[in-house]
């Protein structure tokens, strides 16, 4: 009679897990440290673009929160009002490809599909500009 219940419970309790219901969750709290985390631009192949300077207090910087804001200012700014702020969102395709969307206060809108995360580093790929790569790095602790 146990196995019996077993037997017919199985296939029941198997049915219910599908595609859908296996999708792959956006790890939000490596993006953001479930805080506010710094993304310091290391290493880009866009060459119109001033984007990696030789000067490491001048680099790129993203700070994402957990309210889904984010500012853009370069590393020697930080912590200041400086720069450029907006939300952010993540879009999934239903798969593993996720999209990070950057709106701008001023209404620019930017599109770059999250290549890897992990947490200390990001690469982007612009969405619209396939060739372009950005590769990010998180701030190193001051003692190891």
């Amino acid at each position: 009679m146990k196995n019996l219940f077993v037997i017919i419970l199985l296939p029941i309790l198997m049915g219910c897990i599908s595609n859908s219901s296996l999708r792959k969750n956006f790890p939000f709290h490596i993006l953001n440290g479930n805080s506010a985390k710094v993304w310091i631009l290391s290493k880009s192949n866009d060459v119109n673009e001033y984007a990696v300077p030789k000067m490491r207090n001048y680099r790129r910087t993203f700070t994402f929160f957990v309210n889904k804001s984010f500012r853009e200012q370069e590393l020697i700014h930080l912590g200041s009002d400086n720069g450029r702020i907006g939300r952010y969102k993540i879009i999934g395709n239903g798969l593993d490809d996720f999209v990070l969307e950057l709106n701008y206060k001023d209404g620019e809108r930017s599109y770059f599909k999250i290549i890897r995360i992990k947490n200390n580093f990001l690469k982007l790929q612009n969405y619209h500009k396939k060739e372009i790569e950005w590769q990010f790095k998180t701030l190193n602790p001051p003692l190891k």
